[in-house]
């Protein structure tokens, strides 16, 4: 850093001088070269595209909101269209956050391999964000007023008349305003069903609140950047949600997604707790908890913990994993009826674990014909399904491990359950991957019910760095699906008041 202040304050001249060539470059760039300009209509999850056009705002990209309707490439936009145009100083940064990479493939010798990545490929943040954006080769017309950091959309809270909340499906803010809705002492619920409400057709997965006052009602609307509609009646499909605790399992080593998980969840006000070794080990956590969460680990190191590296001895306390006496921990609570959700080497771990009709067909894949260090690929979502409540089609996930799923025919009180899967076709939407047709028609999201236990695996991380809030939605409907049911594992365990 000081070197930094220290060539700034000796060169300042040369820096003022280059910075303003650059910035006139990319203005110039910006006028003559495709795309002219990124819109981000008005439409979908109006929480998710706040935060978009915020996180560009914030940045210091300069953007413009249309004040009536707007016309670009022959297709005419509604009011409230953002609009950023490439003509700026911070051009390369509005193209690298909103275009999709291209990851080049270069060798460094006729007949080596590739340079290959090391780390993520991919980083655009519409489709992390799940928002649509529409990239202009020509001029906007239309009224456009400028905006600055500070403008947030204007978005009501709710529209209607009545003292039943309801929040429409689609939104992510909506598993937030549940949850802080839940704390405040009110009955939510979640819709089975489709169902008529205030003139209106709500879709399942909405949530439906009541037993709020005016003021506290829109205090968790506008923390939770939801919009809903009021009504007189809770429609007959509403299935009555309950408080349940999550526990994240936290390695005494440490694990950088064990701590993303856990900000994930509180960001949408669940009821979190870490989980340690020594609680699976003994069996504790099953009488605090009702949903455990096992991060990302290889199987090995999750029983064993980590070797020994470097020179430094790392005390055995800080080195431990769960042991065998957490194996058959996390055995019983999946047979009295607890929710474990497991993502990549944990997930495939798990399924071996409590003997699932699951396996991961990229298990010893080697590099050669597997890579994926981490590329958004494209999702095919069964909304019908418990943990697809909510969700388009089609999203992008972020995926980076070598993990794939074949789903095997079930026995016995079995059932499973594919939320989402690889389609059979291009799957790379940003970034880049090696054997991506090892994936396609491949299960990404499987859940497994036997007895009263639920087994959620993921083949990639819904969480990633708490970026991708396309996919937060599949982990919070494997919560929320224990929150519907008036069962706990061992009575009241892990319910609130």
């Amino acid at each position: 850093m000081k070197a930094v202040v220290e060539f700034a304050a000796t060169e300042r001249a040369a820096v003022m001088r280059d910075v303003a060539t650059m910035a006139t470059q990319a203005v110039e760039r910006g006028a003559r070269e495709t795309p002219r300009a990124y819109l981000v209509p008005p439409d979908g999850d109006s929480g998710r595209r706040g935060h978009l056009l915020r996180l560009l705002l914030e940045a210091g990209v300069e953007g413009s909101v249309a004040a009536g309707p707007v016309e670009a490439d022959g297709i005419t936009y509604p009011a409230g269209t953002a609009v950023f145009p490439a003509a700026q100083p911070l051009r390369q940064y509005l193209l690298e956050v909103m275009a999709r990479q291209r990851y080049p493939e270069i060798a460094p010798a006729p007949d080596a391999d590739i340079l290959l990545p090391y780390d993520v490929t991919a980083w655009t943040m519409p489709l992390e964000l799940g928002v649509r954006t529409v990239p202009v080769e020509g001029e906007v017309a239309g009224k456009l007023v400028k905006v600055g950091a500070d403008w947030n959309p204007s978005v009501p809270a709710a529209t209607g008349a009545g003292d039943v909340f309801i929040v429409p499906a689609g939104q992510l803010g909506g598993f937030a305003a549940a949850n802080r809705a839940l704390q405040r002492g009110a009955r939510v619920a979640r819709l089975a069903a489709s169902a008529s409400a205030g003139g209106t057709t709500v879709p399942a997965g909405s949530f439906v609140i009541e037993g709020l006052t005016a003021g506290v009602r829109d205090e968790i609307a506008a923390s939770s950047g939801v919009t809903g509609l009021l009504t007189d009646s809770r429609p007959e499909s509403a299935v009555p949600l309950r408080r349940v605790r999550v526990g994240v399992y936290h390695p005494n080593f440490g694990l950088e997604d064990a701590g993303w998980l856990r900000f994930v969840l509180e960001e949408a006000s669940f009821d979190v707790e870490v989980v340690d070794s020594a609680a699976v080990a003994s069996g504790e956590f099953a009488k605090r908890i009702e949903v455990l969460v096992l991060p990302p680990l290889e199987g090995k190191i999750l029983v064993e913990g980590p070797r020994q590296h470097g020179p430094a001895p790392v005390p055995p306390e800080y080195r431990r994993g769960i042991g065998k006496e957490g194996v058959e921990a996390v055995r019983r609570f999946f047979a009295a009826g607890g929710t474990v959700i497991a993502f990549g080497p944990a997930a495939d771990w798990l399924s071996e674990t409590l003997e699932l009709p699951v396996t991961n067909t990229l298990k010893g894949a080697k590099r050669e014909e597997f890579r994926c260090p981490g590329a958004l690929l494209e999702l095919a979502v069964d909304g019908a399904s418990p943990l697809g409540t909510g969700l388009g089609a089609r999203i992008a996930a972020m995926v980076e491990w070598r993990t794939a799923f074949q789903t095997k025919p079930v026995v016995g009180d079995q059932a499973q359950t594919v939320a989402a899967h690889f389609p059979d076709e291009p799957l790379v939407l940003s970034g880049w991957v090696r054997g991506e047709a090892k994936l396609r028609r491949r299960a990404a999201v499987v859940e497994v019910v036997r007895g009263g236990g639920h087994a959620v695996l993921f083949a990639f991380a819904p969480y990633f760095r708490g970026q991708t809030e396309a996919t937060f939605p599949l982990l919070y409907n494997a919560v929320v699906e224990r929150m519907a049911r008036e069962d706990s594992p061992a009575g009241e365990k892990g319910s609130r008041s």
